[in-house]
């Protein structure tokens, strides 16, 4: 029997509609032949994901959390991509992702919004250090900041290298819209950041402080980081997950 390890939904109109007999129906559809083993119980997912994408709809804390596998078994998410949902708190997508943090490899939030207290960390920036195998994020809106790069941990090792070469597997981050006010500390955060390839895309309306991306520039010059920051429209992101 198959089983199931990607799960990609869009445009569900209930708020209850993605458990259930509903998310019964939508994974037989992906094997319209032989229903994969078992894919839910006792409204736990049993089935071993490895891509999660979601777009269009709203979702809730718990079923959020369902989608991120049994809390007592280690997670086996590499990719997630979610687009337009509605419904989530900051605190909620903290959970979700301290949860898949030791698996995920591409994480990528577009045009979501999530309701966030002023004492509050993003959930992004908050476990950045626990993503330690992350090598691709592509996230638009304020969603993160600065922390984000200066949290970035290099692979299997505690300390910056002088030349960060990692192959075709370079870490790589987008942030398409950020609010720049977040990234006042983007020079130091590149002084001891673990992304290679750093860009950050901002609406022609964004003000810019020349002498904050000048002086991120040079970070990035003497490290060897590949850093562009400048206003352009960038409708479909910089990243595919």
């Amino acid at each position: 029997m198959p089983h199931l390890t990607q799960l990609s939904l869009e445009s569900w109109r209930k708020p209850d509609s993605i458990q259930s007999k509903w998310l019964t129906h939508k994974i037989s559809a992906v094997f319209p032949r032989r229903r994969p083993q078992v894919a839910y119980k006792d409204s736990e997912l049993t089935a071993r994901l490895e891509y999660l994408g979601l777009d269009t709809g709203r979702i809730s804390r718990p079923q959020l959390l369902f989608f991120a596998g049994s809390p007592s078994l280690p997670s086996s998410l590499q990719a997630v991509a979610f687009r337009r949902l509605q419904g989530l708190t900051n605190a909620d997508v903290l959970a979700f992702l301290a949860h898949i943090s030791p698996t995920i490899e591409h994480l990528s939030i577009r045009n979501c919004e999530f309701s966030r207290s002023e004492d509050e960390e993003h959930a992004i920036d908050a476990i950045m250090p626990r993503m330690t195998v992350l090598r691709v994020l592509d996230v638009s809106g304020d969603l993160i900041s600065d922390l984000a790069v200066s949290r970035k941990t290099f692979p299997n090792s505690t300390s910056a290298p002088s030349g960060l070469k990692f192959g075709n597997n370079q870490p790589r981050a987008c942030f398409d819209d950020p609010d720049i006010s977040r990234f006042t500390k983007l020079s130091e955060a590149l002084a001891v950041t673990g992304w290679v390839s750093v860009t950050l895309r901002f609406k022609p309306r964004a003000v810019l402080d020349p002498k904050l991306i000048d002086a991120a520039t040079r970070t990035a010059i003497a490290r060897g980081i590949k850093f562009d920051a400048k206003p352009d429209d960038v409708p479909y992101g910089c990243y595919m997950v």
